[in-house]
């Protein structure tokens, strides 16, 4: 039974017209009542021309919507959903606009020329390698026809009908019943004659090529092939020999995969596949997008890091020796670097990955939309430490040079009481008298003030970085630091020792 049009399905969908009609249901354009965009909708029902019993009918009707459900190809159909309406079975796909090849060379008044037909196969051969190569087993299609693909206004071509698609089984030996269409379907899909594999696909791609480019009808004598030539003289030897190796009745004797006698055809035409194509366009702006997070996640990643380092060798004490002292420079400029290009080359990444994702409307922007977000809103983290965290961390940083810096003076006081004790009670007049190997060995060198306006010089080199006066009678003396520390927090002044004060600031 048709159903009539303007039946409204599931309160959804409202039937415009039949597409088509098989053993096992009917085809139906449709409309979504709330906005009118319209969809395909495939109803299951049982007859006795389906050879079929209900359970068995129905196990193939999911199975094809299990398939569709799981496609990512432009060249393959979408599917929006299964419902149940009246009794019977409905899946809904989308809608795809054109003719069937069946219908272009039926109506053509000759063969289909050579670039289309050899452009079309190339295509579909890509839409073939998707399903034998993108699922945990390779998707055999199995009903490779001209009324089964769609041939769309741009002039693509589009894969339908899953009915008879299964998954290859490499423990089976055999086909249970004859699934294909005859003189499209490859022996081996005849029941008993061997198993479906995707060299199946192969003859069958094979022989709509060798169809379009004779008009030759290959339903009427299955495996019957006259010359290529002789039906059509303009095609070349080279090409009928490409389309006999893909139509040889033994599989092993085909091309090894779809893709090979795909390049085979490109080598011969210079054709290419604009699926192909397009999956460099779908591919690319996720891989900016994704550069785009990485170097986002950098941003708070390498300052981290930086500041840790930082932050580990005030407490250590470590950032009064001279090599630290570059370390520290080197860390400091990594880090501003850091926090000002990581933040707008992310972002430069995920807004040309939304450039590039515009080229094809299908295209999934998730990746591209995460990286914007991810960035906007680190961007937004690093305002934050700019205003709020980073003027406590620089107070922080300038009270541990000026830390460091006490110590320094209170290990030079330290080796001046050892000389002190060492020389009847008196102090040097200069400190390179507590030096090796003028002095006594009681300091190594004259360490360098941590405070990067200090002139670095080499251990022991002039000039220093402390001062040092001895009273006239070498009892008393000041030492004090010749750098700044007003960026700690306290008061102006430089650090300063004598033996009776001990440590204050001027």
């Amino acid at each position: 039974m048709i159903l009539e049009k303007g039946t409204v399905l599931n309160n959804i969908y409202r039937v415009v017209t039949i597409l088509g009609k098989g053993a096992m249901g009917n085809v139906y354009l449709v409309e979504r009542v709330k906005d009118d965009k319209k969809f395909v909708v495939k109803e299951l029902f049982f007859t006795p021309q389906a050879g079929l019993d209900p359970s068995t009918a129905k196990e193939i009707f999911f199975r094809e919507a299990e398939f569709i459900a799981k496609f990512d190809h432009e060249g393959l159909p979408k599917m929006y959903g299964v419902f149940s309406h009246g009794g019977k079975d409905y899946l809904v796909m989308d809608y795809i606009e054109g003719k069937t090849l069946e219908e272009i060379i039926n109506t053509s008044e000759g063969p289909i020329k050579e670039d289309d037909a050899i452009k079309w196969t190339v295509e579909l051969a890509s839409i073939l390698d998707y399903l034998h190569n993108s699922f945990h087993q390779p998707v055999v299609y199995r009903d490779l026809k001209p009324s089964n693909i769609i041939i769309t206004p741009e002039g693509k071509p589009k894969l339908v009908d899953f009915g008879i698609a299964r998954y290859y089984n490499p423990d089976k030996n055999t086909d249970t019943f004859n699934y294909g269409s005859p003189g499209y379907a490859a022996p081996e899909q005849y029941k008993g004659r061997g198993q479906s594999t995707p060299q199946s696909d192969i003859f069958g791609l094979g022989v709509i090529l060798f169809q379009m480019v004779t008009k030759y009808d290959p339903s009427l004598k299955p495996f019957i092939f006259p010359s290529m030539k002789g039906l059509n003289p303009s095609v070349s030897a080279e090409l009928e020999a490409i389309v006999k190796r893909a139509i040889q009745l033994e599989p092993l004797k085909r091309y090894i995969s779809i893709m090979e006698f795909s390049e085979a055809l490109m080598k011969y035409s210079g054709t290419s596949s604009s699926y192909e194509d397009e999956k460099k366009w779908k591919v690319l702006p996720n891989i900016l997008a994704i550069t785009g997070k990485r170097l986002a996640w950098a941003t708070i990643a390498v300052p981290i890091f930086s500041w840790l380092i930082m932050i580990l060798s005030y407490n250590a004490g470590l950032i009064s020796s001279e090599p630290v002292q570059y370390i520290f420079t080197l860390l400091s400029m990594f880090t501003m670097a850091a926090i000002f290009l990581c933040p707008a080359a992310g972002l430069c990444f995920s807004i040309a990955g939304a450039i590039k994702a515009q080229k094809n409307i299908n295209i999934s922007y998730e990746p591209v939309n995460e990286a914007i977000g991810c960035n906007v809103f680190i961007g937004g983290f690093l305002i934050f430490i700019i205003i709020f965290i980073y003027p406590n961390f620089r107070n922080a940083r300038e009270s541990g040079k000026l830390a460091a810096c006490e110590s320094n003076i209170k290990n030079i006081a330290t080796a001046l009481e050892m000389y002190h004790t060492d020389y009847n009670n008196l102090y040097p007049d200069s400190l390179e008298k507590i030096l090796e190997p003028s002095g006594n060995g009681y300091m190594k060198c004259i360490p360098e003030c941590p405070n990067k306006k200090t002139v670095i010089v080499p251990c022991g080199k002039k000039p220093p970085a402390y001062e040092y006066i001895v009273s006239k009678d070498y009892k008393n003396y000041t030492i004090w630091c010749n750098g700044t520390h007003k960026g700690a927090g306290l008061n102006a002044g430089y650090p300063q020792y004598t033996p009776g004060q001990g440590l204050f600031l001027k």
